[in-house]
């Protein structure tokens, strides 16, 4: 070690040079050098030797500082031990502690601020350079980074040589499993019994992590590997509950608990994988929920149809008889285990899913996968069941005008492919072979995934590998690249609000600029029986209504205002208030109204996987091409909006040919051009 009167090569004084701080930007030729985009998170690139697993972008950067508040308020300090005595301000002497790991910055921050005479440095985060360091320190302190280095004997060994004698180190770790407070009366039961996907989580955690060489848990060698070097005394060991469940009474324990519970949470989604069974891919959610839902989603939507109006058929004709059993036992054995079988179409997926007690996985499973591999689509089913419903759906949708300005909105915009209608039409020519045939081409493997809440991964993988092993392996459906066109038409309707839609579409993948233009525009209000901020709510007359619709599809979107009133004069009013409003915000938006917008964006994507159709609907198509299936994944793409980008997203939205939809009494309703389009 160096002496106390050797000043280092690598750390300066606290002095005058330290006021200023030069940035130097990476360029794009040396960025996958030190990084890699994958599926919208921030890794470190191959390249670089740590093996940390974990994103190093700003959601992974929010779970720290909140994980960094809440020790500091469960330990009440930044520190425990000695600190400010070997910290004290001593003549002749330049005291030195260094954050190892330091990630944002918070630790470090707070304490140069605590003790202003010491000069503090965050490395983050490796200590071990090609040539050593000569450096000496007064206190080095090291926090939850056993991620960051396959052995953790390697920060011990470096703590030892560049302390100075007398100095502090400071080791913090997770115990990387759940446990009881010692006061409370289950302390000598089983948490596993209670946190049973905690518990799984971090019984798997130590083989993740073995395959990127990484030796763990540390926690509970920490104290022992300090002993065994040697080069330590005075070693105390202090172990800090942190609260995950809402069993104190105690206020600051529950906010604590909320705040830990979230940064697991956030942990497990960024080690979370979409598993290949059987060549189809699964993922699953268990936030332990007393009920189970699995959900085939299959690309078969419009778009994909060889015949106008068979994925209509085919979303009715689901459950129906199959090679194991008929329509009718489907339904007695779905109740006997008080289950819910339910079918859903849209342009690109049908929607095959089973709700159920916990436990009755492999009954459900089973119903689903029978469908799919053996149904038979007979000619008196199709008779007796589901051309009457298909009749019934058609016939409603005539008293639901949104519905049909939203449906001739996208054959305006998109023609073919995304244009398909999701009904078949009134005098339809369809048959059960024809319903049959785009069954068998687009069952199959590559068009299928699989999706579970209330169950674990690993169950039902192995039941989807069981049950879907001998299915076709080759997709024979396909749709062209979706285009947009734009244009007007208008459909002539009796009943139901005089209806109005507004819309400008694009190709090529979603954006979350749009979407947090959709969300700044809405006119609902965050509280109850308000108006809203909305530059919209505020300016449409009294009886109107102005939704904001943002549909993201694989290759396009569609974004609009749909318009409804009484009369065809009042719909005029609101919807020229409306495209005002959106001329206004295409111009840009800065701020605090850019802070909402991204805010209200994220919120509502993070509030939509909070249900089973949510879930499905935002990381459903995700999972089917095999991309990251994560929320943290949807909510990052909100942390690059700009102001530049948001304003260059909206003003090109806007000055493409729009779609302009009328339902109702078309002659009183407005033409596009007395919008102000």
């Amino acid at each position: 070690m160096p002496s106390e009167d050797d000043e280092p090569d690598d750390i300066q004084p606290h002095g005058e040079e330290l006021q200023n701080t030069d940035l130097e930007e990476l360029r794009d030729s040396e960025f996958p050098g030190y990084f890699s985009e994958r599926d919208g998170r921030l890794y470190q690139a191959d390249t670089v030797t740590s093996p940390y697993p974990l994103p190093v972008d700003t959601p992974e950067n929010q779970r720290h500082s909140t994980l960094h508040k809440a020790l500091k308020e469960l330990i009440e300090n930044n520190y425990i031990g000695p600190v400010q005595e070997v910290l004290a301000l001593q003549e002749g002497q330049q005291k030195v502690a260094i954050d190892l790991g330091c990630g944002i910055g918070e630790w470090v921050m707070e304490m140069a601020k605590e003790f202003p005479q010491v000069s503090f440095y965050g490395l983050d985060s490796r200590l071990r350079t090609a040539t050593p360091m000569r450096i000496s320190v007064d206190l080095l302190h090291a926090r939850a980074i056993f991620m960051t280095v396959r052995d953790y004997s390697v920060i011990v060994q470096e703590a030892a040589r560049i302390l100075k004698p007398g100095g502090i180190f400071l080791s913090g770790e997770w115990g990387q499993f759940p446990a009881f407070h010692p006061v409370l009366p289950e302390a000598r039961g089983n948490p596993g019994d209670h946190v049973p996907g905690l518990d799984r989580f971090y019984r798997m955690l130590p083989d993740v992590l073995a395959r990127r060489g990484i030796i763990s848990p540390v926690a509970s060698t920490v104290h022992e590997r300090l002993s065994r070097s040697g080069a330590f005394t005075d070693i105390h060991e202090h172990v800090y509950y942190m609260p995950i469940g809402p069993w104190s009474p105690d206020p600051m324990a529950q906010t604590l608990a909320r705040a830990s519970s979230r940064t697991i949470q956030r942990v497990a989604r960024n080690f979370a994988t979409v598993v290949d069974s059987a060549g189809i891919k699964v993922a699953a959610v268990d936030n332990n929920q007393p009920t189970t839902s699995v959900t085939f989603l299959i690309k078969a939507g419009s778009r994909f149809e060889h015949k106008a109006g068979v994925a209509h058929g085919l979303k009715n004709f689901a459950f129906k008889s199959s090679a194991k059993r008929t329509a009718l036992g489907t339904v007695r054995e779905s109740e006997i285990y008080g289950g819910v079988l339910s079918a859903s179409l849209s342009r690109e997926h049908l929607a095959l899913t089973a709700e159920f007690l916990r436990g009755d996985e492999q009954y459900f499973v089973d119903v689903l996968a029978s469908f799919v591999t053996s149904g038979r689509f007979t000619r008196h089913e199709y008779a007796e069941y589901v051309a009457p419903v298909v009749e019934s759906e058609i016939e409603e949708s005539k008293f639901n005008p949104g519905f049909q300005a939203i449906e001739a909105a996208h054959a305006v915009a998109f023609h073919n492919g995304l244009g398909s209608s999701l009904l078949a039409s009134p005098h339809n020519s369809i048959t059960h072979e024809d319903i049959r045939s785009f069954a068998q081409s687009a069952f199959t493997r590559d068009n299928i995934a699989v999706l579970g809440t209330g169950i674990d991964q690993a169950t039902l993988a192995s039941l989807v590998e069981q049950s879907l092993s001998k299915i076709s392996a080759t997709s024979q459906i396909s749709s062209s690249a979706s285009s947009y066109f734009g244009g007007e038409t208008r459909l002539p309707a009796h009943g139901g609000p005089q209806t109005v839609f507004v819309g400008f579409g694009s190709a090529g993948a979603p954006t979350p600029e749009i979407a947090a233009l959709s969300a700044y525009l809405s006119p609902t209000p965050s509280v109850k029986w308000s108006k809203g901020s909305s530059p919209i709510a505020a300016t449409i007359p009294e009886g109107t209504t102005v939704e904001v619709v943002h549909l993201s599809y694989s290759d396009a979107s569609l974004f609009g205002l749909l318009v409804q009133g009484p009369s065809g004069s009042a719909v005029k009013e609101a919807g020229k208030a409306a495209v005002q409003a959106l001329k206004t915000v295409s111009n840009g938006l800065k701020g605090d109204d850019l802070k909402k917008a991204l805010s209200k964006a994220k919120f509502t994507a993070a509030s939509a996987v909070d249900s089973r159709e949510g879930l499905v609907s935002i990381l459903g198509s995700k999972v089917l091409s095999g991309h990251e299936s994560s929320l943290d994944t949807t909510l990052a793409s909100f942390d690059k909006v700009s102001e530049i980008t948001f304003a260059k997203a909206a003003s090109t939205l806007v000055k493409v040919k729009p779609v302009f939809v009328a339902v109702g009494d078309v002659a009183t309703l407005p033409y596009a051009d007395e919008l102000g389009l």
